[in-house]
């Protein structure tokens, strides 16, 4: 027979299925906690076992927003408020830390008709995130609008960071090259301080003879 307690935690990495706006009386994150909006227009963590809330901040999160559970983590379509239009994101956030883990804008605007901006969903590894944005493209001037969508996969393989240039040139060592001299070797070290002045050599005149 199968131990459901032994599989409980390994039940709780796999990805949910996304959900289609948060519902009024919560998101469910785990077995037992729930994300809930505050009265204030926020969000917090609610504790179903114990009745306790903890305040928690989920940048440019909509209550319409299409949003994905993965174990401690979650991947939703940003709509992040610029003026009186909305601009589109991908982020992928750890509500047990609260902290984001990636996050990614784009140059869509929610669209004014009220087309939804938009589904993330989480690899099977629960790490990868794809979101797939629908929203408008606008001039500078937030003119000329036209449909767009995009596609923004986060938790891909960065490429590797260039080498320093210290460890990218070859062949230098540190501190000065030492030059050899014949036969490879290196020359003796001269002794600290001047050498030492030669004697002079003196020499007896003769006497002359008596006469």
């Amino acid at each position: 027979m199968l131990n459901l307690r032994r599989l409980l935690p390994i039940l709780a990495l796999l990805p949910l299925a996304a959900t289609a706006g948060i519902p009024a009386s919560g998101l469910p994150l785990d077995d037992h906690h729930l994300l809930t909006a505050t009265p204030e227009g926020g969000w917090q963590v609610l504790d179903s076992n114990t009745g306790n809330t903890r305040p928690l901040i989920v940048p440019a999160l909509h209550p319409d927003a299409n949003v994905s559970v993965a174990g401690p983590r979650l991947a939703y379509v940003s709509q992040t408020h610029r003026g009186e239009r909305s601009q589109l994101g991908c982020v992928s956030y750890d509500w047990n830390r609260g902290k984001v883990i990636e996050r990614e804008e784009t140059a869509l605007l929610a669209a004014q008709d009220g087309t939804p901006p938009g589904s993330a969903e989480f690899a099977e590894d629960g790490q990868k995130v794809s979101c797939h944005i629908r929203g408008e493209h606008c001039d500078k001037a937030g003119e000329n609008c036209e449909a767009r969508e995009q596609l923004v996969a986060l938790g891909a393989a960065k490429p590797a960071a260039k080498a320093s240039a210290r460890h990218a040139k070859k062949g230098k060592t540190r501190g000065k090259a030492v030059k050899h001299g014949k036969g490879g070797k290196a020359p003796a070290k001269k002794p600290h301080g001047k050498p030492a002045a030669k004697a002079k050599s003196v020499h007896a005149k003769p006497r002359s003879a008596q006469s």
